[in-house]
């Protein structure tokens, strides 16, 4: 299920993000791009992950929303994340950090979801075309390819 809901959102984002970042510009409110893509992501990814596990709660989509205080959730803003989604390699050997050259591991940690961005140049920016997702393990940062990924939901810990 999970693989298919990230699909589903990243073709969200790859056909909305320039109308919703042109009425982000518009109204003066560059914060919108990211309430929009969290707002998108609890409601599509949560929800179709919802009827698997039923109150799941997952970490945050990028930046989150900035509509609550004390919450970068757009909705159930006192609720903690009960899941995070990672990323594996689909390969045995492993997946091309697009920063360093370096050759992520497949193995049963995997990679924190940050977000999904496009690679420019030798760096990334979170726009179209959604191609690579910028994940997390132990405090570094990789940028992969999606097509050299699948995608695991798991408990939050701690």
């Amino acid at each position: 299920m999970i693989n298919g809901a990230i699909e589903k959102f990243v073709a969200l984002l790859n056909a909305e993000w320039a109308a919703v970042s042109s009425l982000a510009s518009d109204a003066g409110r560059p914060e919108l791009l990211g309430d929009w893509a969290q707002a998108s992501w609890e409601a599509l990814v949560e929800g179709a992950l919802s009827s698997e596990l039923p109150g799941i709660r997952l970490v945050v989509y990028g930046d989150g929303a900035d509509i609550h205080p004390k919450s970068s959730r757009f909705s159930f803003e006192r609720d903690a994340a009960t899941h995070e989604v990672r990323c594996v390699p689909i390969a045995a050997s492993g997946a091309t950090d697009r920063l360093s050259n370096d050759v992520l591991v497949r193995d049963d940690a995997g990679y924190a979801l940050d977000r999904f961005v496009a690679v420019v140049g030798k760096w990334y920016a979170e726009r179209p075309a959604f191609d690579h997702a910028l994940v997390t393990r132990d405090g570094v940062e990789y940028v992969v390819p999606l097509a050299e990924v699948e995608w695991r939901v798991v408990p939050v810990v701690g």
